[in-house]
This record gives structure tokens, C-alpha cells and sequence, in this order.
């Protein structure tokens, strides 16, 4: 009797531990820009930033920061998790720009939130330039009002002179031509933002 009751508390206690440790671990709700690299100064470039870990929200805003003195924000499209309706778009004179969110129910599905399309300017240096996003008015939410921790990641906007590239944009294996190994390269280039294209690394080395 003694040995079967120590073998409960036993699995009462493992059991708890269990759950704790499943609690301390659980993913925070995520909130990222993607990295992004461009060769045209004077061009435009479209950023989108991702959700992910998302627990059911209903209310949700956040600022972005940029170098307004490498970028101008041009507009912004609203992604696959809110309706357009519960978007409400801010000043775009202003730097951080401010994004918020609403709606009556909870949507909880990973995916893109919303794009950012930024013109590169002429006089922008070669460099890498941030993208910082930080919490906004309301935070984040759920219909019963409870409230989460939202970590905001940061990413960059590369810019690479083409003053010395030969290669046609597009040809990131730097073949001379435009082909699928290209398409396959930025799809790689996409799925695993630290990934460097060929072209990425001979501009980084000073070749291009």
C-alpha cells in the first residue's frame, strides 16, 4: 500500500512537471519584418512582416522604425490574418509609422500581416539599414480582453550599388542569364532569410 501510494505521488509530482515545463516554454506570440536585399537605388521594394505563435488576437498594434534618410514609405497592403476593415492605416509622414488592428472575434492563424512598400532613394549609401518594430497603442489582445507579451523582431534592408554589376537584375547566380536556378535561389533566399545569394557574397566581398 505504502510502495503503490509513493508511486502516485510520484507521477502526480513528474506530471507537474510536465505541465510547468510546457508553460515556461510555450512560443510567444512573434511579430517579424522580413530581411531584404536590393541592388536598384531609386527603386522600390516590398517588406513583408510575419506572424507567428499567435495564441487568438482580436486587437493588435505595433510601430516600425526606419531610416527615413535611406527610405521613404510609400503605402502599405494588408496581408492574410485581419480583413482590410480592421485595418486602420497611419500617418505616413510620420517615422515610426504606426499599424493597429480590430476586430469583434479572435483570429489565430499564422501568416502575413501586412507589407510595406518602400522606395529606396537615390542617395541612399551602400549599407544595411533597419527595420525596427516596436510595441504600439493597445498592444496586443483577445476578445476576452486578455492581454500578451509580443516579441518584435528585427530585420534590414540591404542596399547594394549596382554601379559595377554586370549581371542583369534578377540573375542572382551571376550566369549572364535569368533562368530557374535563379527562381530557385530566391525561393531559398526567402524560406531562410540568412541564406546569402551568389550575388550577395561578391558584392560583400567587393567584386561587384
Amino acid at each position: 500500500m505504502v510502495k503503490r501510494k509513493l508511486i502516485n505521488v510520484f507521477l502526480i509530482l513528474t506530471l507537474l512537471l510536465v505541465v510547468n515545463n510546457i508553460d515556461v516554454y510555450a512560443a510567444e506570440l512573434t511579430i517579424t519584418p522580413e530581411n531584404v536585399s536590393t541592388y536598384n537605388k531609386g527603386g522600390n521594394i516590398r517588406i513583408p512582416i510575419t506572424i507567428s505563435n499567435n495564441p487568438g488576437v482580436c486587437s493588435l498594434g505595433f510601430d516600425v522604425k526606419y531610416d527615413s534618410s535611406a527610405m521613404t514609405l510609400l503605402s502599405v497592403e494588408n496581408g492574410n490574418i485581419f480583413e482590410l476593415s480592421d485595418m486602420t492605416e497611419g500617418d505616413f509622414e510620420k517615422n515610426p509609422y504606426t499599424i493597429s488592428y480590430e476586430r469583434l472575434s479572435n483570429v489565430s492563424n499564422d501568416g502575413i500581416l501586412i507589407y510595406l512598400n518602400f522606395k529606396i532613394k537615390d542617395t541612399a549609401a551602400n549599407g544595411k539599414y533597419n527595420i525596427e518594430l516596436s510595441q504600439g497603442r493597445g498592444g496586443a489582445s483577445n476578445i476576452d480582453e486578455a492581454e500578451f507579451d509580443v516579441v518584435y523582431n528585427t530585420s534590414s534592408v540591404s542596399v547594394i550599388s549596382t554601379g559595377n554589376n554586370p549581371y542583369p537584375f534578377g540573375d542572382v547566380d551571376m550566369d549572364g542569364t535569368i533562368s530557374a536556378a535563379d527562381a530557385a535561389i530566391i525561393m531559398q533566399k526567402a524560406l531562410v532569410s540568412t541564406y546569402k545569394m551568389p550575388i550577395e557574397i561578391a558584392a560583400e566581398q567587393g567584386k561587384l
